[in-house]
């Protein structure tokens, strides 16, 4: 019977049969097997106690299967006892070579067999968990108290088949969590559903699906805009193929993914894996050694710094079944450190999978079949009482497979004092009206730009337009915009994504060189010019501390040209969006003026003014809507990045205060 896949009829079989017949030790043994084999050690043990209190002379299954409960319990000293009472009786060298792992692996279980007193890991109750499996928790890049997973046991049944998976969310309402939900209602099949990961703006979401009559296959559904469209796709990864036997999806960045796979070339079992945009394709890299092994490595995630890893795996570097393990690399060496086992309470000599830190580093998730749960797989929660640095820190170059490259690449090309390459690398590229953009000495430099970018693939660059125009208006701005585009143009048909590119067009605004004190011929050469901005391809941390704001705010003040002198924060009044030249003279009133174009949208901003508090923004407004844009609305930047509310965090309301005053006008 429980070879027939029936393991939960066979236990009731089993109690029965021995109900009547209590002295049939084999068939105690089977019953005690088939426990440990349906995850409840607790139970198995109950049954093993018979024969120790009955029993003169043990069978060395006994012992073999004493241990394995034990082990399951977390109770490693009185495994290993059990193990070496199996050893001394049992000489099949087949079976000794297994119990010799379990050795090991309780070995690792009794030196890490304390519970600190800086972390509380606690199972997330019967509003989330059930008898079923809970698996693949996430918590959302967008909200700091929601939280998303899959379950075949929440209310979903399909046709003819016991239970599927669905993916559901669940959100913290008055200190705990509650108001379960399907993540989206359109998604809803009758087929299993295992969420993956989300996109780094939490606008898309991966998941496989499965039928149950063929391979399953990998979706991304998308909300493509605020007004809630969504748009449903299967997608072909270029690189993750679960028919390549590939799982465990984690989306570090839009270029770059992790994932575990069993059927590439690896070092045994399923072994992690890199997959990163890089020189116009996609490589893939086995972690190596220092991570993989011949037995499997699963369900990987990398915190914000990119150098700490995380994962599961079973085998001689756990405690029992799968673990949770870390690792950090160092970046002088170049190489991952010391591969540590977690230990409990994170820890506990059953399956311990899908670990991942909170945005906010002061707590972290993951999935257990640990006894005395709700069901099979139930997922938990940890507390730390100390946020983790490496989660709400970021590190330059921003990911670990970077650094070989940035060490060599940053000899030759200087960085700022943050570590990042200055922009005073790339030249100005110099153009008369007559539109010689791409010429020979610029597309020079555009080359040097894409070298850039097949080096950092993380980077986004900002194309910034300045004319020698002697008046601000709707045509002078789309005029730098069309210039813009021609040398964004150029950058794309070699290989850099639009994603990383965005269009700043400032007109005749800041203009170098003055008309009345030298040649025009000289005037064009100064003032008509496009400058390449670098800039980190995430929105934080930002570039600077709160004091260089406040000398850069000083600097505006005392006469400098704001546009260059951009402050940590500050308020823009995005004016409207509109993709034609926009007509009359309204624009001549404002300051500070900037069209913007993301290439990755079809949409044209433009924006007025540089405040430094919300609430000079909040006054200037009031004037702006009195012109004619009703529609205008105050937004927030560090440099050249606009700050989202999902953006916004505890640190970063640390960091930057008057962001408090936003987040409110927000609500």
């Amino acid at each position: 019977m429980e070879e027939s896949g029936q393991g939960e009829k066979a236990t009731l079989y089993y109690a029965k049969l021995l109900e009547s017949h209590p002295g049939q030790i084999q068939e105690r043994y089977r019953y005690a097997k088939l426990l440990l084999d349906l995850d409840r050690p607790s139970e198995a043990l109950q049954v093993l106690e018979f024969v120790q209190a009955t029993e003169k002379k043990y069978d060395p299954i006994y012992y073999y299967l004493l241990g394995q409960a034990y082990q399951g319990m977390g109770l490693f000293s009185q495994a290993r006892m059990s193990y070496k009472s199996y050893l001394q009786k049992e000489k099949d060298k087949k079976i000794n070579s297994e119990v010799y792992l379990k050795l090991k692996q309780t070995w690792i279980g009794v030196q890490n067999n304390h519970d600190p007193i800086d972390l509380y890991i606690e199972n997330l109750g019967g509003t989330i968990n059930t008898k079923s499996n809970e698996i693949g928790p996430i918590y959302s890049p967008n909200f700091s108290d929601r939280l998303y997973f899959s379950s075949n046991g929440s209310n979903m049944a399909a046709i003819n088949r016991q239970s599927i998976y669905q993916m559901y969310g669940v959100g913290v309402q008055v200190g705990k969590y509650d108001d379960l939900k399907v993540l989206d209602e359109d998604l809803v099949q009758n087929r299993d559903q295992i969420l993956y990961s989300f996109s780094q703006n939490g606008m898309s979401v991966y998941y496989s699906e499965y039928d149950g009559s063929s391979d399953d296959h990998m979706k991304v559904h998308t909300v493509t805009d605020e007004s809630g469209i969504n748009i449903n796709n299967s997608l072909d990864h270029p690189v993750f193929s679960t028919a390549k036997g590939d799982r465990d999806l984690y989306f570090v960045n839009d270029s770059t993914i992790l994932f575990s796979s069993n059927l590439r070339e690896g070092l045994g079992g399923y072994d992690i894996y890199i997959a990163y945009w890089v020189l116009g394709k996609w490589k893939v890299e086995n972690l190596g050694p220092d991570i993989n092994s011949s037995f499997d490595e699963i369900t990987p995630f990398i915190t914000k710094d990119g150098r700490n890893i995380y994962f599961s795996a079973n085998g001689d570097r756990s405690m029992g079944d799968y673990d949770v393990l870390q690792s950090t690399y160092d970046d002088d060496r170049g190489e991952w450190g010391e591969v540590i086992n977690l230990g409990k309470p994170i820890n506990s000599g059953k399956d311990d999978v899908g670990f991942r830190w909170s945005p906010e580093g002061n707590k972290a998730i993951l999935a257990s079949n640990r006894p005395n749960g709700y069901g099979q797989f139930d997922l938990y929660e940890i507390f730390f009482e100390n946020i983790h640095l490496p989660q709400i820190h970021r590190a330059t170059p921003p990911l670990f497979y970077q650094v070989p490259a940035y060490h060599s690449f940053k000899e030759v090309i200087p960085v700022d004092k943050y570590g990042n390459p200055s922009k005073l690398d790339i030249s100005d590229l110099y153009y008369t009206n007559q539109g010689n953009i791409l010429s020979a000495e610029n597309t020079k430099i555009l080359d040097e730009v894409i070298r850039y970018h097949q080096f950092y693939p993380h980077l986004n660059f900002v194309v910034k337009v300045y004319s020698s125009a002697n008046q601000l208006t709707g045509f002078s701005l789309y005029n730098g915009y069309l210039r813009g585009q021609m040398v964004s143009q150029y950058l794309t048909d070699h290989n850099v994504s639009p994603s990383k590119l965005k269009i700043w067009s400032f007109a005749g605004q800041y203009q170098v060189a003055s008309t009345s004190s030298i040649k025009v011929d000289n005037v064009y050469a100064k003032n008509n010019r496009i400058e390449i901005e670098i800039v980190n391809n995430n929105a934080l941390p930002f570039k600077g501390e709160n004091e260089d704001t406040k000398s850069a705010w000083e600097k505006i003040k005392n006469g400098g040209n704001s546009e260059e002198i951009l402050p940590g924060l500050y308020y823009r009044v995005k004016l409207m969006d509109e993709n034609q030249v926009l007509k009359g003279s309204l624009l001549a009133d404002f300051q500070d003026v900037v069209l913007e174009r993301k290439l990755n949208d079809n949409l044209i901003s433009y924006y007025s003014g540089i405040y430094p508090t919300f609430a000079l923004a909040k006054e200037q407004i009031i004037n702006i809507k009195e012109q004619g844009f009703k529609q205008a609305a105050i937004v927030a930047f560090d440099r050249y990045y606009e700050i989202l509310r999902s953006d916004i965090n505890v640190s970063l309301l640390a960091k930057y205060p008057d962001l408090k005053n936003y987040l409110i006008d927000l609500k």
